[in-house]
C-alpha cells in the first residue's frame, strides 16, 4: 500500500493489496477497499451519512472492490440501510458526492461534478455524464448512459440514453419534442 501525506485511516478500515492512497485522504470506520484500487488526493471515503432520520445512521460499510479508480476531491459515504458499494473496475471522477447506500455496479464510469442522493443503484457498464444528479431511491439500468447535465427522478431500463434537466429517456424526449415541434413551433 502507498499512501499520501496527511492522510487519516481508520484502524477500523480493511484495506487489501496494491492500494494507492493520494494526499489528504481520510477513510473512516467500516469502509473495506479490496485490491488494486486507487484512490486520488483529497478525498473522504466512508463519510458518515447525516441526512437519513436516524439516530445513529453508522450501521453499514462501504465496499470498494478490485480495480475500482476514485479521482480527486470526492466524498463517498458508507452504507446506512444497506452496504454500500463502488464494484470491479469502476471508475470515479473528482468533485462528486455519493450518498450513502449508493451501489455502483461493474465497469461503470462517472465523469466530473455529479451528485448521488441516497439509496441509487448503477447496474453494470453504466456511463453517466458530467454535472448529472441522480435522487433517491433511483435504479439505472445496466448499459445505460445519462448525458451532461440530467437530473434523476425515475429508475430506468437496461440500455436507456437518459437526456435533458428533468431526466427524459431519449424516447421520451423524441415524443416531447415532436409535439412541441408540431403544435407550438409553427
Amino acid at each position: 500500500m502507498i499512501v499520501g501525506d496527511n492522510c487519516y485511516i481508520s484502524k477500523n478500515a480493511v484495506i487489501g493489496n496494491n492500494v494507492v492512497v493520494g494526499n489528504n485522504v481520510i477513510i473512516r470506520d467500516n469502509v473495506v477497499i479490496e485490491d488494486n484500487v486507487y484512490i486520488g488526493n483529497n478525498n473522504v471515503i466512508g463519510d458518515i451519512p447525516l441526512f437519513t432520520g436516524l439516530k445513529d445512521p453508522t450501521q453499514g460499510r462501504l465496499y470498494i472492490k478490485n480495480g475500482a479508480n476514485i479521482g480527486d476531491f470526492n466524498i463517498i459515504e458508507r452504507g446506512c440501510f444497506r452496504d454500500a458499494i463502488i464494484e470491479n473496475n469502476s471508475s470515479v471522477s473528482f468533485f462528486c458526492y455519493i450518498g450513502h447506500d449508493v451501489c455502483i455496479g461493474k465497469e461503470c464510469v462517472v465523469f466530473p461534478h455529479c451528485m448521488f442522493c441516497g439509496r441509487v443503484t448503477l447496474e453494470d457498464g453504466v456511463e453517466i455524464g458530467a454535472h448529472v444528479k441522480i435522487f433517491n431511491d433511483v435504479v439505472i439500468g445496466r448499459l445505460s448512459r445519462v448525458f451532461h447535465g440530467a437530473n434523476v427522478f425515475k429508475s430506468c431500463a437496461e440500455k436507456s440514453f437518459i437526456i435533458g434537466e428533468h431526466g427524459d429517456t431519449l424516447k421520451g424526449w423524441a415524443k416531447k419534442e415532436a409535439f412541441l415541434n408540431k403544435n407550438i413551433r409553427k
